[in-house]
């Protein structure tokens, strides 16, 4: 079952995160999709990677400042759950829920969607 994150893995989860995050700030897509999991790069190719990011989710492309907390960890299936608030340059405020695997790189994106319990109204 799901239970709270030890320090070492959320701030693992965090730098993993965090460097997404600056690449999607200097545009540079390879380094950003080489955070994303193997599972997730046998199913989303680069180019549709780099779309769906200038599609749905701009602010991470202009972060300011972000905060992880809410970490969950799953240790039969090696992954994480954990919550990333941001704040971007324009002073916009988001939330998304991540979710991460650990792979032999270290602790690699499957996925990030809306975070349901902090979505305002635009």
């Amino acid at each position: 079952g799901l239970q709270a994150c030890e320090a070492t893995i959320e701030s693992a989860v965090e730098d993993t995160i965090g460097s997404q995050v600056e690449a999607f700030g200097r545009e540079d897509f390879p380094a950003a999709y080489d955070m994303a999991a193997p599972d997730f790069q046998s199913e989303v190719s680069l180019d549709e990677f780099e779309g769906v990011i200038r599609d749905g989710f701009v602010p991470l492309m202009n972060v300011a400042s972000f905060s992880v907390s809410q970490c969950l960890y799953d240790p039969a299936k090696a992954r994480v759950e954990i919550s990333m608030t941001l704040v971007t340059a324009a002073g916009v405020a988001g939330s998304l829920r991540y979710s991460l695997v650990s792979v032999p790189q270290g602790w690699r994106i499957l996925g990030a969607v809306p975070n349901p319990q902090s979505q305002q109204a635009s």
